[in-house]
């Protein structure tokens, strides 16, 4: 018995000091100079949040890492060729897991001319925020328990959103590509435009999946369990293929020619164009209106 209370006893004072030390400790800050205006940005971590934003300024390869929480991680930077690698671990001590200071956070400030470069994050435990317009050539996030937020995608190449359990949500995407998949976790998309001869995929498992506004000619949407809804693209020319297997198909389509209803699938037709819409779930209802 006095054994067991000698280790209660010192584990609260270990759980005591990482509460203290994470609530005591400073901020920090780190600029790295070599960033090229068409660099790749790779930023890997275990830490609770990843927040980008833009500076006002060009800066001339200037990134700025700044954040609190530091005692609890081990951060390594990488510059290589006009790149920057970011990982970030958490330290290997359980108090910390249990105990530490969970606003752990890195704020990635990117210099205001870099544009058509890589930006790569991957979350484990935390949310992505990006809460400046961004452009790229690759956009590349992913996060396991963690959402992904964002405002502007705006004139970029290949862009891939993914999480876990975590939303994905934001205002608009114009790209040449995209791929946008989450397994329990909504979409939520206000627009989003991608290239005429690329393919546009948004899928969820046990998600709900929301685009009121869309702009491409090949498009797949994807759902086991979650709802989907959808508008049509304005003007759009081509086949709509709507499949369910146990859930409603709800439809407000005025300017298409109906093909068939057989199996839980119905097909349109819009047009004399070379466009391909396919919109299935397992059990979720389908709404799509033009």
């Amino acid at each position: 018995m006095k054994r067991l209370l000698l280790m209660l006893a010192i584990a609260l004072m270990i759980c005591s000091t990482a509460i203290a030390s994470g609530s005591t400790e400073s901020k920090y800050e780190k600029t790295i100079l070599s960033l090229d205006k068409d660099g790749t940005v790779e930023i890997k971590t275990d830490a609770p949040q990843i927040t980008v934003v833009r500076s006002s300024h060009p800066d001339k390869g200037s990134v700025v890492l700044s954040g609190n929480g530091k005692s609890n991680y081990n951060m390594s930077v990488s510059e290589s060729h006009g790149n920057l690698s970011v990982k970030i671990k958490h330290k290997n001590r359980w108090f910390f897991r249990v105990f530490g200071n969970s606003s752990a956070q890195l704020t990635v400030t990117l210099p205001g001319d870099w544009a058509n470069g890589d930006l790569v994050l991957d979350s484990v435990s935390g949310s992505v925020n990006i809460l400046d317009p961004i452009s790229a050539d690759r956009l590349a996030w992913s996060t396991v328990s963690g959402a992904i937020r964002f405002e502007h995608i705006d004139d970029s190449g290949n862009v891939s959103l993914s999480t876990v359990s975590g939303k994905i949500e934001g205002e608009q995407i114009i790209a040449q590509r995209a791929a946008i998949e989450s397994v329990s976790g909504a979409i939520e998309i206000d627009s989003i435009e991608t290239d005429s001869q690329n393919l546009l995929e948004v899928s969820t498992v046990s998600g709900r999946i929301k685009l009121p506004n869309l702009k491409a000619d090949k498009i797949i949407v994807e759902s086991v369990s979650g709802a989907i809804e959808c508008n049509l693209p304005r003007q759009y020319s081509g086949r709509l293929k709507l499949k369910t297997v146990s859930g409603a198909i709800r439809t407000s389509l005025t300017s298409r020619v109906f093909e068939s209803s057989e199996n839980h699938t119905r097909s349109y037709t819009f047009g004399d164009g070379n466009g391909s819409i396919e919109i299935s779930t397992t059990s979720g209802a389908i709404s799509i209106v033009e």
